[in-house]
């Protein structure tokens, strides 16, 4: 499918399973497995790109007594990101105060530059599990709907969906629903020697931002741990 338009054949996708399925708003399954399985196209400008970033155990440790250590590289990962067009926004399931902290010392001069800081009560949670550690899924679906409120939206270039969007965690489990968006670290411990995880993800990022449909480049060739 060289030249397909992918941002529109996802738009298009989700109007005929809203259409079959009234007020349902998200995106089935087999949908998203049809748009990650359109072979992926390298294209000669880079295209923007939403990162979602998750904080403990990917760009962080946090110790018992709560002080983060950053992991190894991470200045060389955030000059990057920030530097070559990408919109990053954070999504962690660590309560509200606790996220503020952690951004403020990891991200430094880059917090202002984030377009959204999700926490736990991003998550739709009970009070019950609010307060436990429960299982948290980090549903790209509730991303794209907020971002692309017509309402909310007035400076992004594009409509934000699974062709363009890239979650970085350590957790496969949290990303279960679009695991095509997904790149997975290794999960970061302050004690691990030689982590280079931040730089060699770099590489990778960069070929994500001349592709057509990240999806697919994903599905066909991860990110190698």
């Amino acid at each position: 499918m060289k030249g397909c338009n992918v941002p529109t054949l996802v738009n298009l996708l989700r109007q005929t399973t809203l259409a079959s399925k009234e007020n349902d708003k998200l995106i089935s399954a087999e949908v998203y497995t049809r748009v990650a399985s359109i072979p992926p196209v390298k294209v000669e400008k880079s295209l923007p790109r939403l990162v979602i970033l998750d904080l403990n155990g990917t760009l962080l440790y946090r110790t018992r007594s709560g002080r983060p250590v950053s992991r190894p590289y991470i200045k060389e990962f955030m000059n990057f990101i920030f530097n070559n067009g990408f919109f990053v926004m954070v999504w962690s399931s660590a309560q509200p105060s606790t996220v503020k902290r952690l951004v403020t010392a990891v991200f430094g001069k880059y917090e202002a530059s984030l377009i959204e800081v999700w926490d736990r009560e991003s998550f739709g949670l009970s009070q019950q599990q609010y307060y436990t550690k429960s299982l948290t899924i980090k549903n790209l679906e509730k991303v794209w709907e907020k971002l692309n409120d017509k309402a909310y939206n007035t400076t992004f270039p594009v409509v934000w969906d699974q062709s363009n969007t890239i979650l970085i965690d350590d957790s496969t489990i949290k990303t279960q629903l679009q695991p095509f968006n997904s790149i997975h670290l290794k999960e970061f411990r302050a004690s691990i020697a030689n982590d280079h995880e931040l730089l060699d993800v770099i590489p990778y990022l960069e070929k994500l931002r001349y592709q057509s449909n990240v999806s697919a480049y994903i599905k066909e060739f991860p990110h190698k741990k």
